[in-house]
């Protein structure tokens, strides 16, 4: 006769299986958000990287005009940003008002020489994805 031991509960009850998948859902979701949060953050500090480079090499930038520029680009990021939030928060899927303080901007910027968003974000000049619209969320 075989001798079966069998655990004794802890007190500790075992999860279904549903809510093992959904356990497990929700670790992949949280997964793909952190994943995504480190690619927007590197992202982020690899195009001011790329700027500062572009500022020094094309307009002699040293490096008390590229912190001056760098704060700026941080201020106006987190502007932007929290224009975007406030998008959310209105629940405006077209993100009209972030939009359009941007373009505003742009437009101050650029003066005579300002291109519609619409032509702007063509992206034809984006190496991974020529001729491929960018998805615009």
């Amino acid at each position: 006769m075989s001798k079966v031991k069998h655990k004794k509960s802890l007190g500790v009850p075992k999860q279904s299986f549903v809510d093992r998948i959904n356990q497990k859902e929700a670790e992949a979701r949280e997964r793909k958000r952190a994943w995504t949060h480190n690619v927007y953050v590197f992202t982020q500090q690899e195009t001011l990287d790329i700027a500062c480079v572009a500022l020094h090499k094309a307009f002699g930038f040293g490096p008390a005009r590229l912190k001056r520029f760098m704060e700026m680009f941080k201020d106006v990021f987190t502007e932007d940003t929290e224009n975007h939030i406030w998008d959310i928060h209105v629940d405006d899927e077209n993100h009209a008002y972030s939009t359009e303080k941007m373009e505003a901007a742009i437009k101050e910027a650029w003066g005579d020489s300002y291109e519609p968003r619409e032509k702007r974000y063509e992206c034809d000049f984006i190496v991974e994805a020529p001729n491929k619209p960018v998805i615009d969320n």
